[in-house]
């Protein structure tokens, strides 16, 4: 028997672009090959409980696509990276769709 919690889990899958950026993200700094994989698997827990919680709207796209500030990376000093997802309800999945730098 799954407990409560278990149960109301969303699954996290990343998208092949999320994955592209990030790739792209080493390439240039401002994604940390050694410390920043951890950092995402805690997003994606907190995703996989609470996906509205740091509900970042953006603009000019629906409503369920959403961002998450990523903490800054040790390499990327001069803004935040952000994470933008969709979250799938009728399926519990929220998709990790990209990933890029701002200065904002």
């Amino acid at each position: 028997m799954a407990l409560h919690s278990e149960r109301n889990r969303y699954r996290v899958e990343q998208s092949e672009e999320f994955n592209r950026d990030w790739e792209k993200g080493v390439s240039e700094g401002w994604i940390n090959p050694m410390a920043d994989p951890v950092t995402l698997m805690k997003i994606k827990e907190i995703l996989s409980y609470r996906p509205w919680a740091s509900r970042g709207i953006v603009p000019g796209l629906p409503a369920n696509v959403c961002t998450i500030t990523f903490p800054r990376s040790a390499v990327y000093e001069l803004g935040r990276v952000q994470v933008v997802y969709a979250i799938i309800e009728d399926d519990r999945v929220v998709n990790l769709r990209r990933l890029y730098p701002t200065t904002n």
